[in-house]
């Protein structure tokens, strides 16, 4: 574009200003200090009040004149923005000053116009600008706005989107005007590769955050930046595997004249890949070569891998931290060895001296009383400095949901002696207020009304009405209270639970809940109200560490009533009110890594329960065992994980269990490709179900990320059977596949979609090919 002389004067005195220091034209004569001011003249304003001006500087009517506070408050004026220059004359009158302030003001937009534009309106363009009409011209800005047009219409897909700036008319005019030549909306139908010889495509995907296009789930945009970066990512991820010569770059190709749909080629040349001739330590005095050498999963001859490096030397790190070096570090440098296509790698280790605990602090527990934090920590002052043990504090304080944040930091500067400062963000989410609805497949539709408090504190009674309403009450113990209310159009639900994690202050959870439930059964309608109530003590070491023993106690009353006429026998004998207890002692040996949303280790839960150990109408034994096992597949680029899970389910029950405790199968989270409770014994001329006595089920399933981290997708396997007694007459068996979802505004809970078909079933089975459960809570 032609300047005129007009633009380069004006942008050139836009530069003047912008100059170093900002210095006035005119500096403040220093010969007049100490006088008192009697006046403040201000000069050269139009478009800017006066009173800005006089709130920004210090220099006062009344008081005494000082030519550095003056040449400060020009300084301060000129880093406004508003002005272009700025000039202060000093006149004497009987003894006293009147100060002029001689002002240029900066020209403001006078108006921001977008021309061209037709897939976003005007007003969405404009919105995020930094600036504003009657906003002083700054040309960074109106530059910077420039890019962010592009910036979005890139983000749409429009990838040769061109957006102008009319530099005359903003120099002439201060107009910013931006015009737009959008060209097509680009989008990416095809990802493919080329040169990859070792890693087969479906291997590469998962390094491309770019996606073809899929209607409704993904609008397959084409970011030139965002392929970019996958090229890179696919290249440092060939190195990193030993490829150490390796290039990535990619070429796009249009599948059609409107160059609208979009092949994006990965163009690899892999290279030789390096092994490993030679690894060698040194720095290591508390370890002989032998033994880091062990810890490592890497060895001479294999190819070089960084990703197995890193957790070698996270290995050693750890090895040395359990035993109180605190600041070891494990480095490595890699060298080409003489032999081609090898490489020497040298471990180099920063041991420090070893380190026990000294005093424990904690902070940031504002609200949390300080015996909750500690409690988790589980090492204290004197012990070995042991940095695995610091980690699995910092894990324990975040999963019991009080905590957002958890460090523990080392502090100090006693020769063997480091101080662990304990820092946490608490919860702000510890005191919920949730209305909601909800509708699954098995129960229909459902209300939620649900108040709860995850810091409840029994005993911290309010001292008055205002302390009470203001939450400044029943908090800061780390117990959980919760009252809950799901009325629905089959199953009716209240309850309210108690938990307190520490029962006096020892490793015992004592759990309480009263509750009435109430549903339609179909051949009968069921409703209990009962009281629950557990202890569950863990153990921390020795053989049982990572054991946890429970001991249930439960007492219901059950109504079982509006019973269809020529029910089973078995139904009619539970018709009428009774009374039934229970005790159920459990052992429990849990190492995942997560209690939401486990990926490795498993949960293993033995139990027997006793019905009329404590009295009521029933006797009988029931047995059952469970057991999951978690196994990371693959971690991809963006921390998210794809976790194979196996389970089995496996119950007996000895004596005559009324048909409202037997076992039954089929729904959501039990059976999928069958209906709730649409697997179980039948009887009667209905067919009426009536649970059985023995219960198998297996399965497992793959999770998998599908987009960002809000949509995953699962394929799944689901098998067993429920039987009238101790034995196996049908098997069946059900292959699906299914999405969940998950909103953060809707909560942390997924909703689940699954599509199933059994492949195996009895001809009395009620099917049900596709399960669901929607949870939206209104606030």
């Amino acid at each position: 574009m032609r300047w005129n002389s007009a633009a380069w004067a004006f942008w050139a005195g836009i530069l003047a200003t912008r100059a170093a220091g900002q210095v006035p034209t005119t500096a403040p004569a220093a010969a007049f200090d100490g006088r008192v001011v009697r006046e403040i003249r201000i000069q050269g304003l139009e478009l800017i009040d006066e009173g800005f001006v006089r709130n920004r500087i210090r220099t006062a009517a009344g008081q005494p004149y000082s030519a550095q506070q003056m040449s400060a408050d020009i300084g301060t004026l000129l880093r406004t923005g508003s002005f272009l220059d700025a000039r202060a004359t000093v006149d004497p009158v009987d003894g006293e000053v009147i100060v002029t302030l001689v002002l240029r003001e900066k020209p403001v937009v006078r108006s921001i116009e977008v021309r061209g534009a037709t897939r976003f309106a005007v007003k969405d363009l404009t919105k995020d600008l930094d600036f504003g009409v009657g906003d002083p011209v700054d040309r960074f800005q109106v530059l910077q706005g420039r890019e962010q047009i592009e910036r979005k219409y890139k983000e749409a897909g429009y990838a040769y989107v061109e957006v102008a700036l009319d530099e005359e008319s903003l120099a002439r005019e201060q107009r910013v005007i931006y015009t737009v030549t959008e060209g097509p909306r680009v989008r990416i139908r095809q990802i493919a590769f080329e040169g990859n010889v070792s890693y087969k495509p479906a291997e590469l995907l998962r390094l491309v955050s770019s996606k073809p296009y899929i209607w409704i789930f993904r609008t397959g945009e084409y970011d030139t930046d965002k392929v970019q970066r996958d090229a890179e990512n696919i290249q440092t991820f060939y190195r990193e595997h030993g490829f150490l010569e390796a290039e990535v770059s990619y070429r796009p190709e249009f599948l059609d004249a409107a160059r609208e749909r979009l092949r994006i080629v990965f163009v690899i040349s892999e290279g030789v890949r390096y092994r490993i001739r030679e690894i060698r330590v040194e720095g290591n005095s508390v370890y002989t070569d032998e033994q880091i050498l062990g810890l490592m999963r890497l060895r001479p001859g294999e190819f070089f891998d960084a990703f197995r490096l890193k957790d070698d030397l996270r290995t050693i790190e750890t090895e040395y931290g359990k035993n109180g070096y605190i600041y070891a570090a494990a480095d490595s440098q890699r060298v080409f060895a003489e032999e081609p296509e090898q490489i020497v790698l040298n471990v180099t280790i920063r041991e420090g001296g070893p380190f026990r605990v000294g005093r424990i602090e904690v902070n940031g527990n504002q609200t949390t009383q300080e015996k909750v934090v500690r409690r988790e920590l589980r090492f204290y002052p004197g012990e070995v400095y042991d940095v695995t043990k610091l980690r699995k504090a910092e894990d324990r304080l975040k999963e019991t949901q009080l905590f957002t944040e958890a460090a523990i930091t080392p502090v100090g500067n006693a020769p063997d002696v480091r101080d662990a400062v304990v820092e946490v963000t608490e919860n702000p989410r510890t005191n919920n207020f949730m209305l909601g609805a909800g509708v699954s497949s098995d129960a229909g539709l459902m209300g939620n009304i649900m108040i709860e408090n995850t810091n409840f504190d029994l005993f911290d009674w309010p001292r008055s009405f205002g302390e009470f309403f203001r939450g400044r009450a029943f908090r800061g113990a780390g117990q959980t209270a919760r009252i809950q209310l799901e009325p629905g159009t089959e199953v009716t639900r209240f309850r309210i639970d108690f938990r307190e994690p520490y029962l006096a202050d020892q490793p015992i959870g004592l759990n309480t809940s009263l509750y009435y439930f109430e549903r339609d059964r179909g051949p009968y309608d069921e409703e209990r109200f009962g009281l629950k109530w557990s202890f569950d003590h863990r153990f921390e070491e020795g053989r049982l560490k990572n054991w946890t023993g429970v001991v249930s106690f439960r007492t219901e009353w059950i109504d079982i009533d509006d019973v269809r006429f020529l029910s089973a026998r078995d139904i009619r004998d539970a018709e009428g009110s009774s009374f039934l207890t229970t005790i159920e002692p459990a052992m429990i040996h849990d190492t995942t890594d997560s209690v939401f949303n486990p990926s490795r280790g498993h949960r293993l839960r033995l139990a027997w329960e006793q019905a009329g150990a404590m009295g009521g109408d029933y006797t009988f034994s029931t047995l059952t065992a469970s057991y999951v096992q978690h196994w990371t597949l693959v971690t991809d680029a963006y921390d998210r994980k794809t976790v194979l899970s196996a389970r089995g389910n496996m119950g007996y029950i000895l004596g005559d269990a009324p048909v409202f405790e037997r076992f039954y199968a089929g729904g959501i989270g039990s059976f999928r490709g069958f209906d709730y409770r649409g697997i179980t014994p039948r009887d009667g001329l209905r067919d009426d179900p009536i649970g059985g006595e023995f219960e198998l089920l297996t399965g497992a399933e793959v999770s998998f990320p599908l987009y960002e981290k809000v949509l995953r997708g699962v394929l799944f396997l689901d098998m067993g059977t429920v039987e009238e007694d101790f034995s196996i007459s049908t098997w069946r068996a059900s292959v699906g596949a299914g999405i969940r979802l998950t909103l953060p505004f809707f909560g942390t809970i997924p909703m689940e979609f699954d599509l199933a078909y059994p492949v195996s079933k009895s001809g009395d089975d009620d099917v049900r090919y596709f399960s669901f459960y929607i949870g939206l809570p209104f606030f």
